[in-house]
């Protein structure tokens, strides 16, 4: 038998981490996720900066068809950045 499902509380932290953007085709958004996390981490060794790093790299994928939006680096960090000021 499985436990009952709970949805978790944001902490302050964890507030940064998501941005919503226009939903266009999600395909793909889990995978340029978790790459993105992965990528991330292995630089930072930081779970919460790799989660937000990653949340805004599948934040473009969302946003166009197919493959178009897999973003760069580059383009992460600017939407990074334009989010934080």
């Amino acid at each position: 038998r499985r436990p009952p499902r709970s949805t978790p509380k944001p902490s302050s932290a964890a507030s940064d981490v998501y941005k919503r953007q226009t939903e266009v085709d999600p395909t793909g958004a889990g995978d340029v996720f978790a790459a993105a996390y992965l990528v991330w981490y292995q630089k930072s060794r930081n779970p919460i900066e790799s989660a937000q790093f990653a949340s805004y790299a599948a934040s473009f994928c969302v946003e166009s068809y197919g493959t178009k939006g897999i973003p760069a680096m580059k383009q992460v960090q600017q939407r990074l950045e334009s989010q934080s000021t």
